[in-house]
Parts: C-alpha cells; structure tokens; sequence
C-alpha cells in the first residue's frame, strides 16, 4: 500500500475526530495506557492492583514479619504456589504450540 498525501490527510482527521473533546492530558494519557499495555501486557487496572497490592505487602512487612504472620502467611503461600502453578502451565502451553 502506498502512502498517499491525501490517505494521510484522511488518517490524520480520523484521530482527530476520535480524540475530539478529549483534552491533550487525557488523550496522552491514554496513549500512554495503550503502549505501556501492548509493552507489558498489563491494563493499568492491572498494574494499579499489583502497586496497591505491593505497598500493602510493604506496609504490613513493617509492622510484623511476614514469614510469621498466622493467616496471612498461610495466603501469600497458597498465592505463590497458584502463580508457579500458573505460569508452569502457561509455559507447558508455549512450548506445545
């Protein structure tokens, strides 16, 4: 396909219409959103749930030992044998395709 003046004008007022009523900030940050997803495959949903998680993590390893901690030790393990789980199946699945 050939990279026409007029089919470039034509995708350029595409995105303008689409980003219409958005302000710079929103629309960089959405752009921003889009390529950190297609980098790391992770929504910024996603990763805001794995921030908060984190400095929950933090803040409770501060206040006690974590490897000591009745309950939520007993959840952190189980969490960790569910996400080696998890990724020997994804791998399991990658070289079978």
């Amino acid at each position: 396909m050939k990279l026409t003046k007029s089919y470039l004008k034509q995708l350029i007022l595409e995105e303008l219409r689409e980003t219409e009523g958005a302000s710079t900030g929103d629309y960089r940050a959405g752009m921003k959103d889009q390529a950190m997803e297609k980098q790391t495959g992770i929504t910024s949903e996603e990763r805001q749930f794995l921030l908060s998680f984190t400095a929950a993590l933090k803040k409770a390893a501060e206040i006690k030992n974590l490897k000591a901690a009745g309950q939520i030790t007993t959840l952190l393990k189980r969490l960790e044998d569910e996400l080696v789980k998890l990724l020997r199946d994804q791998a399991k699945d990658n070289t079978q395709n």
